[in-house]
């Protein structure tokens, strides 16, 4: 039976029981895998602009030396700087594009059971900086606004993820008796952590 409000996390979230069976086992349904290459799309649509503006910042400073007779060394003085800049940035959309084909291609899936710790880091309304915490030492994920207002702090859930991107494919919400001894366990545990944090600063 569904947990009251999963079915609220299964339409902001965009999976459903199925996608849910599929991530239980550890992989990745096919609805998901199709998001996933939607996700893909526009990070390859950047790369290919940037390897064009690559292209014209490597030839402008050669028609410019040949139509005004310009130092060379003086024009490309200010463009190397940008060619490292746009060389990392390609090297990270390449990392990342690689990481996406291995989740995609492996349909593997990740799981972390325990109660989530929300932090939001934006700095205004148009950052996308929120975070979910999964217990006392579990993975730090990204998450959307929307996923952001209908979570709470000290809420119980499995959450499903892919292992190398860490993108957040699917929750299930624990039932009330779950959640409470997790709670238990996890402030037991950050109460004793903090306490040794205590007296190796006395």
């Amino acid at each position: 039976m569904t947990v009251p409000r999963q079915k609220l996390l299964q339409e902001t979230l965009d999976f459903t029981d199925s996608d849910l069976k599929a991530n239980r086992s550890g992989k990745l349904s096919q609805y998901q895998k199709d998001w996933l290459r939607e996700l893909e799309r526009p990070k390859l649509s950047w790369l290919s602009i940037g390897a064009i503006v690559g292209i014209i910042a490597l030839v402008l400073p050669l028609l410019i030396n040949n139509l005004f007779d310009a130092g060379i060394v003086i024009v490309m003085i200010g463009f190397i700087p940008f060619m490292l800049l746009l060389g990392l940035s390609a090297i990270k959309w390449l990392e990342e594009m690689i990481l996406f084909s291995l989740d995609i291609s492996r349909g593997e899936v990740e799981s972390d059971t325990g109660i989530i710790w929300l932090s939001d880091k934006s700095h205004n309304k148009q950052d996308d900086e929120y975070y979910l915490h999964i217990g006392v030492d579990g993975d730090l994920l990204h998450i959307d606004r929307a996923t952001y207002d209908i979570l709470q702090n000290k809420m119980a859930l499995t959450v499903y993820y892919t292992p190398r991107t860490k993108i957040i494919v699917a929750v299930e919400r624990l039932d009330a008796d779950t959640s409470k001894l997790i709670l238990k366990d996890e402030l037991k545990y950050l109460d004793y952590a903090e306490a040794q944090l205590k007296v190796k600063h006395k």
